[in-house]
């Protein structure tokens, strides 16, 4: 009797060590790489959906391994069951793409957003692997994904598109494209007349040569007062602006 009581607890105590290992990614265990162990027998069904939360609350929690792996369990199990036109597996790519970005991993963030894009091309998808692609210094892709984004914004979001058109406007200025720059920022002007719009042209038009209008975006600037005056002092200065007064 005591042998068949002691088999028992050896077995619950073996059943639950297992369990650890399937359930708990995060604790202890994943310091020894053995968050991807899977000796439990399936008692339990597997489900995408609460894959989907357990992703979905990692993100929240800024705790993105366990974000990126709850995430990938996720996708895998919708894959299996054939339901890719599921919403939540097209919300897994995103969750999976932004938790890889915010650990680095910018390529592993394009590779997947790819792939979200070949089943729900939004405009979010396309924003994020643009931002992901920039950082890869994938430029031209990411100017391609911030144009994508904007053609596919529904309605007339202005915040959205001075979003897209800023960063769009950034990219082609960091990758030499000051005409391009020039471009984005008038079209930034045409929806929010700032001065930071502003100044931000006149830099793009200095760049190219273009001292006057350079100059003359900096007055604009200082007309709409909304940035420090000694800075704009000091930006006058440094371009001559006196010159074209």
């Amino acid at each position: 009797m005591k042998s068949n009581t002691r088999n028992i607890f050896i077995s619950i105590s073996f059943f639950f060590v297992i369990l650890s290992f399937e359930i708990l990614p995060s604790t202890i265990f994943s310091k020894f790489g053995l968050t991807n162990i899977s000796l439990l027998p399936k008692v339990f069904a597997e489900s995408a959906n609460d894959y989907f939360e357990k992703a979905n609350s990692s993100l929240a929690k800024k705790d993105y391994q366990s974000a990126i792996i709850y995430g990938e369990k996720g996708i895998d199990l919708f894959i299996k069951n054939g339901k890719e036109s599921d919403i939540k597996y097209s919300l897994l790519q995103t969750i999976v793409a932004v938790a890889k970005m915010e650990s680095g991993d910018n390529k592993g963030a394009v590779d997947i957003l790819t792939k979200a894009i070949e089943t729900n091309p939004d405009t979010y998808n396309y924003n994020l692997r643009g931002m992901a692609r920039q950082e890869t210094k994938d430029f031209k892709g990411s100017i391609e994904d911030f144009t994508n984004s904007l053609k596919l914004i529904k309605g007339s979001d202005k915040n959205m598109k001075l979003d897209l058109i800023q960063k769009r406007g950034y990219v082609r200025f960091i990758s030499g494209d000051y005409t391009g720059a020039i471009q984005d920022y008038t079209n930034a002007i045409e929806i929010m007349p700032n001065a930071s719009y502003y100044m931000l042209r006149g830099y793009n038009k200095y760049l190219t040569g273009d001292y006057k209008g350079n100059c003359e975006d900096i007055f604009m600037a200082e007309k709409i007062g909304t940035l420090d005056q000694n800075e704009i002092n000091k930006m006058k200065d440094n371009f001559k602006c006196l010159l074209f007064e």
